[in-house]
């Protein structure tokens, strides 16, 4: 079934289905982006890149895996930035 199909279907434009189906779709990558994002500053108590990359430089985080903790919750935490500037800009 098409985007136009269903629309027909539920009576709304096709538009407005794509951009309601794109802000659930954001919304629920945004909850796990956070889900992981809080697993690992919980590991490593820590709220945010910044933090972890002070207790790193600071010596205070020596767990095998960190630096890789490190990457992921960076790239994560980009992620979440864009999902968010998307998600606004959807309105």
């Amino acid at each position: 079934m098409t985007v136009r199909e269903i629309a027909s279907k539920l009576d709304i434009k096709p538009e407005e289905l794509e951009k309601e189906s794109l802000k659930v779709y954001l919304t629920q990558r945004l909850r796990h982006l956070e889900s992981e994002i809080f697993r690992i500053g919980s590991k490593h108590g820590v709220k945010d890149i910044f933090q972890m990359d002070e207790l790193i430089k600071g010596g205070k985080i020596h767990e095998d895996g960190s630096w890789e903790d490190f990457f992921i919750l960076d790239n994560l935490e980009a992620e979440r930035r864009k999902i968010q500037g998307i998600l606004e800009s959807l309105g």
